[in-house]
């Protein structure tokens, strides 16, 4: 009876020990740079709310995501990716695999986009005036 339960414990612990983080092997600038970069995120974070709260302010955070006070499906999903491909840009340097074409892959992803949105925000904005002047002098 003793040793099945001293078996059965022994099994326990060698789970447990797979589980449990080894200290030895972890980089210590790893940790550092994680602790930092929690702390700053939380900073931010804490200090956009607040202006966000401040009626003085101008800073809304909706507009991250609403247009005209309503949830825009563009706004939303580029806000989204935004934060994801940013955390994951924060991975790559924390986790010491960035290099400079990470770097340029997400300048042009969103420099590019940004350029395209203005391009063709313009363009419908100048068929719009387009159209309505032509309608002006069919009248």
């Amino acid at each position: 009876m003793f040793e099945s339960f001293v078996s059965i414990l022994l099994f326990i612990e060698s789970k447990i020990s797979n589980v449990m983080i080894d200290w030895t092997t972890i980089n210590k600038t790893q940790v550092a740079l994680g602790t930092v970069l929690v702390i700053v995120v939380l900073l931010l974070m804490l200090l956009l709310w607040i202006w966000h709260r401040n009626s003085d302010s101008s800073i809304d955070l909706k507009d991250l995501i609403c247009s005209r006070g309503k949830l825009d499906e563009k706004k939303f999903v580029r806000f989204g990716a935004w934060i994801v491909s940013t955390w994951g840009f924060v991975y790559l340097i924390v986790e010491e695999r960035f290099s400079e074409w990470y770097f340029m892959g997400y300048m042009t992803a969103w420099v590019g986009n940004a350029i395209l949105d203005k391009y063709v925000t313009n363009r419908n904005e100048q068929a719009a005036q387009t159209g309505a002047a032509t309608e002006g002098k069919k009248k």
